[in-house]
């Protein structure tokens, strides 16, 4: 894993947020959305993170091809798993938010990710609505927003 600049948000996300999260807001009115009520809006800048990754997935660094991947939400969009057996509420205000967007491969964000956000113990998550960082630490290392070079270790098991 690499550090990656995300640059600046493309000019299309803005409105589709707006729009998408006017929609989904009355769906989260009514109980958690689901991954498919969400819907798939944001893809419309996965060219722009592909190309801003430089062709490659922002967890395994293989260079893949556009079509056939991802845009990952670094806090999942409709369900977090916290891996302590708990299952919260996904961050679905954050599905459209260019600062929670990657690009992915499918075998890391359908596999090895998926829905999973540990937080730290003590923690807080974030409530619906609320901006990043807040009283949430993440286990989970973001490329964009920290230099995985220092964070990550390599362990040899003899």
């Amino acid at each position: 894993m690499i550090r990656i600049e995300r640059g600046p948000e493309p000019a299309v996300l803005p409105p589709i947020r707006a729009s998408e999260l006017s929609r989904v807001r009355l769906l989260a009115s009514a109980g958690r959305p689901s991954s498919e009520a969400i819907g798939q809006e944001y893809s419309k800048v996965k060219r722009a993170l592909w190309e801003r990754q430089l062709m490659r997935c922002c967890y395994c660094e293989m260079h893949v091809q556009c079509d056939y991947s991802d845009v990952e939400h670094f806090r999942p969009k409709a369900r977090a798993d916290r891996l302590d057996g708990t299952i919260d509420s996904g961050y679905w205000w954050l599905a459209w938010t260019w600062e929670n967007l990657l690009f992915s491969c499918p075998n890391c964000n359908r596999s090895a990710k998926n829905d999973v956000f540990p937080l730290e113990a003590g923690s807080v998550p974030l409530l619906p609505e609320e901006q990043p960082p807040g009283r949430e630490l993440p286990t989970l290392i973001d490329p964009c927003g920290e230099d995985p070079v220092g964070l990550i270790q390599f362990v040899f098991d003899m």
